[in-house]
């Protein structure tokens, strides 16, 4: 996801691999606003002192709402709740405590927030779930509720640590920052000013940002590079840029920045940038709806 290392590292080996295939490469920066998971974590209090502490991931905010936990975390009573239906929570003093929920619960995490919960903790689980399950677990609403993530090898420690009553420390570390993104720009340069843009966006999306990673988002970069190595054996008529966007979960920023930056810049004035195609390599899908091609509408 824009912001995070998995970001950038994947910004660099875009680069480098142009690079290798003797393009000209530039990397166009700005700024944009994502929410950063600073290390969240949770950690388990038994009755005998002891205690652990395992690494949690804060899930995406509640309209503008991320929830942190104020400095030192929250510490309530830790009880499951299964997929959270209002069945599950019969007999259990929710008010106050932190809810253990599996996460294939779809939007039940709202009913232990009107119980009274502090904060819910899914479980991840065993296989890839569902994407209306990471849709279900925020609001447009802010809603100031602390909502983390853990893996699912923590299961049975967790439900077994909730059985035996133990409290729990939950530390939501989650801002919006201003961070610097980038979109990297390979030039094959043609006999012609001319320009063919193809683009594609890189960076990918989940409702627990920290762990955004999309083999299906990856194709549509790889199936660019693998057009740059072949266009590079041989000199085009026209010059073609490679452009690999970051920024498209927010709002299409980085999009925007470049079209800010080179349709509109004096380059274009100047005729030394004459963009005359653009070939948007999108969603590659089954049904073939990702590959979308449009004539430039330049000013005369």
């Amino acid at each position: 996801m824009t912001g995070y290392d998995s970001c950038r590292i994947t910004a660099g080996y875009i680069a480098s691999v142009l690079e290798s295939y003797g393009l000209d490469v530039k990397k166009h920066n700005y700024t944009v606003v994502v929410p950063v998971d600073e290390g969240s974590e949770l950690t388990l209090i038994f009755r005998d002192g002891t205690s652990i502490t395992l690494k949690a991931y804060a899930l995406w905010p509640n309209g503008i709402d991320p929830s942190p936990t104020a400095p030192g975390g929250l510490k309530t009573p830790l009880l499951y709740a299964g997929s959270g239906s209002l069945g599950e929570f019969n007999g259990k003093l929710v008010d106050g405590a932190v809810v253990l929920m599996d996460y294939e619960s779809g939007g039940n995490w709202l009913n232990a927030a009107k119980l009274g919960a502090k904060a819910v903790v899914f479980i991840g689980p065993d296989q890839i779930p569902p994407y209306f399950e990471a849709l279900a677990k925020f609001l447009d609403t802010p809603l100031n509720f602390p909502r983390l993530y853990v893996p699912p090898s923590y299961s049975n420690l967790l439900k077994s640590a909730a059985q035996q009553g133990v409290s729990v420390v939950v530390n939501s570390k989650i801002t919006w920052k201003t961070v610097e993104a980038t979109n990297v720009i390979g030039v094959l340069k043609g006999s012609t000013n001319d320009t063919i843009v193809l683009l594609a966006h890189y960076d990918s999306w989940s409702v627990v940002p920290a762990l955004a990673s999309s083999a299906h988002e990856a194709l549509a970069p790889a199936t660019l590079l693998e057009l740059a190595k072949i266009l590079s054996t041989q000199k085009p008529y026209r010059t073609v840029w490679f452009v690999f966007f970051s920024g498209h979960w927010q709002a299409l920023a980085g999009a925007r920045e470049f079209v800010e930056s080179y349709y509109f810049g004096p380059k274009v004035a100047s005729g030394l940038f004459k963009p005359v195609m653009l070939v948007n390599v999108g969603h590659l899908d089954p049904k073939g709806f990702g590959l979308r091609a449009r004539q430039a509408e330049m000013p005369s």
